[in-house]
C-alpha cells in the first residue's frame, strides 16, 4: 500500500543530526570511503537522517515483502558447479588486495589512525 503523495510526516525529519569525528573515523575505516571534507560529512549526515526517517515508520500490519518481484517468474540459468582456482577468479577483478577483490575498485584500505580502544579492552581482559 503506496500513498499516492509522499507523508508530510516523513519528509518533514526535523531532527538534526551531527555525528562525532570518533563516529565518522569509524564509519570510514569500516566501509573504506573517504569523509575528509565538509560535503562528505554533510552527505553522510543527511544518508544517517533518512535512515531514522525510515525507521520510523509505521509498519503495523504490513506483511513483509521478500522482493518487489514476487509475482514475476525469475528466469536463472542452470547452477552447474565447475572447477577454477582463486587465481582464475582473481583474474577478472580490476584491482585486488591481499587475495581479495577491492570493490568499488576505487577503494583502497585506509590506513589505520586508531584501534577505537579495542586493543586496550582486549589487554585488559586477558590481564584478568
Amino acid at each position: 500500500v503506496i500513498p499516492p503523495e509522499p507523508l508530510p510526516k516523513a519528509a518533514r525529519a526535523s531532527e538534526t543530526i551531527t555525528l562525532d569525528q570518533g563516529t565518522v573515523d569509524l564509519l570510514e575505516r569500516l566501509s573504506l570511503v573517504d569523509f575528509s571534507n565538509a560535503e562528505a560529512v554533510t552527505r553522510l549526515e543527511e544518508a544517517v537522517k533518512f535512515a531514522s526517517v525510515i525507521m520510523n515508520v509505521d509498519t503495523t500490519g504490513v506483511a513483509p515483502m521478500v522482493t518487489p518481484l514476487e509475482d514475476v517468474p525469475l528466469r536463472l540459468r542452470p547452477d552447474i558447479p565447475t572447477e577454477c582456482s582463486a587465481e582464475d577468479i582473481l583474474k577478472n577483478a580490476k584491482v585486488t588486495e591481499e587475495g581479495y577483490f577491492v570493490a568499488p575498485p576505487g577503494n583502497i584500505p585506509l590506513d589505520v589512525k586508531s584501534d577505537y580502544g579495542l586493543t586496550e579492552s582486549c589487554e585488559t581482559s586477558a590481564e584478568k
